[in-house]
């Protein structure tokens, strides 16, 4: 297994693994929604990824299994964010067969450490409820 920063050769993986996110953690999702994901998510990536959002991910046979994603804001410096630079994770997810193998815990660290590389004042995480013993 492999802990890597994803590429754009790794966009069609990216976009699986996100969609196996969202399936387990929204109950529900119409065609409508699904639809429209794939088809801007791709595109998302192709734009941002590797500028201002990275995707820390965990690959087996060149298979993402696990991923936490990280997207960039700059903002006007202020006394709280004194470089004006933040972060938000997303997408903390492995896959079911591979999970309790810290898995997750190490691509959260590989966030945090490119975090402090990147200089951000600040990295926000929105735990669900399933994911909260995790990061705690």
């Amino acid at each position: 297994m492999e802990f890597v920063q994803g590429t754009l050769e790794d966009i069609d993986e990216l976009v699986k693994i996100r969609m196996a996110y969202f399936h387990e953690d929204f109950e529900e999702m119409t065609q409508e929604q699904i639809n429209k994901i794939l088809k801007t998510l791709p595109e998302y990536f192709r734009e941002h990824l590797g500028k201002d959002f990275v995707a820390f991910i965990a690959k087996e046979d060149n298979k993402i299994i696990g991923t936490a994603m990280l997207a960039m804001i700059n903002r006007p410096a202020n006394p709280k964010f004194n470089t004006g630079r933040t972060g938000e994770v997303l997408s903390v997810f492995t896959q079911v067969e591979y999970r309790r193998q810290g898995i997750s815990k190490r691509l959260m660290n590989m966030v945090i450490e490119y975090g402090k590389e990147q200089q951000l004042d600040f990295i926000e995480l929105k735990a669900s409820k399933k994911g909260h013993p995790l990061y705690s």
